[in-house]
């Protein structure tokens, strides 16, 4: 009887010791950049300790970025660690098990929580939209067809401003169109400098300096690979770029560049600091390394 009592408590303690952590997330649906509260729940018997409360979640999942960490509180029997995270990418998105290392009369002993899938959409969800209201119309009256009159009168002007110019005597001019002839690795770097040392982001004019920059990059693929890249989408200017000799990794880091540079332009997203001068730092090496691609082709030739 005995033997079985002490078999029934060493069961016991080893399933308090081994209880497993608990991972939860304030949602589990969000859009790309929202920031989101991650939160770790650990329960402890008497004499353990959580030695890594530093721990990092997710720190294997290029995706999500660790906004902040808080300081742990600790209740009787449970500590809870929280912090803020963004993710930035769209689809299903999986936050892995946290490690959670627990001392014990035992030893250390390593626990995993459980995992935590996020679905992130890219764009907001017009469903929620108020209904379009019926139209309310007003009585006609004479002021309302003033601007008519107005704009009539102005156009009359200028169809006899028009005429009497193309029938007045014309000098023959010749048109010099001015054209910097530059290679266009040197004329993009010219204008990261000038970027650059317009300090735009860390004077808090983050839309300014993306969307500078991101004309920086359009007005250099135009010229270098000579495609439409000013007036194009970014998933157009990817596809064009497929067919250039352009490696794999390169092309998939710039089409995700372009796809957060249009976050900050048009959702008026918050990246993280060093995402601005990470990004400027990789089009000086996107712009170097498509230039060197061009001398070595050259040069074979």
């Amino acid at each position: 009887m005995r033997a079985w009592t002490a078999a029934i408590l060493v069961v016991v303690s080893a399933s308090v010791a081994g209880a497993q952590p608990t991972l939860s997330i304030n949602s589990t649906e969000a859009l790309i950049g929202d920031h989101l509260q991650l939160t770790l729940e650990v329960g402890l018997s008497p004499g353990q300790q959580w030695v890594n409360q530093d721990v990092v979640p997710a720190d294997t999942v290029a995706a999500i970025e660790l906004i902040s960490s808080a300081v742990p509180e600790v209740g009787q029997g449970l500590v809870r660690k929280r912090w803020m995270i963004a993710v930035f990418d769209t689809g299903g998105v999986r936050i892995p098990p946290v490690p959670v290392i627990v001392n014990t009369a035992q030893g250390p002993d390593t626990l995993y929580s459980n995992d935590v899938p996020l679905q992130i959409a890219g764009v907001l969800d017009s469903a929620g939209l108020a209904p379009i209201k019926p139209i309310t119309y007003e009585p006609v009256r004479f002021s309302d067809y003033l601007p008519y009159i107005a704009g009539a009168a102005v156009l009359a002007l200028l169809i006899l401003a028009g005429i009497w110019w193309s029938r007045r005597p014309q000098k023959e001019a010749e048109v010099v169109e001015i054209r910097d002839e530059r290679p266009p690795h040197v004329l993009a770097i010219e204008r990261l400098d000038a970027l650059d040392r317009q300090q735009l982001w860390q004077q808090g004019q983050i839309k300014a300096f993306h969307s500078e920059l991101s004309h920086i990059v359009r007005e250099y693929l135009e010229r270098r690979f000579g495609i439409q890249a000013l007036e194009s989408t970014s998933n157009e200017i990817i596809a064009q770029l497929r067919r250039m000799a352009i490696s794999g990794d390169l092309l998939e880091e710039t089409a995700r560049m372009m796809e957060v540079e249009d976050l900050v332009k048009f959702a008026k997203a918050q990246p993280p600091v060093e995402v601005h001068a990470t990004h400027l730092t990789f089009v000086r090496e996107f712009v170097d390394k498509t230039k060197m691609m061009q001398q070595t082709i050259e040069d074979d030739v």
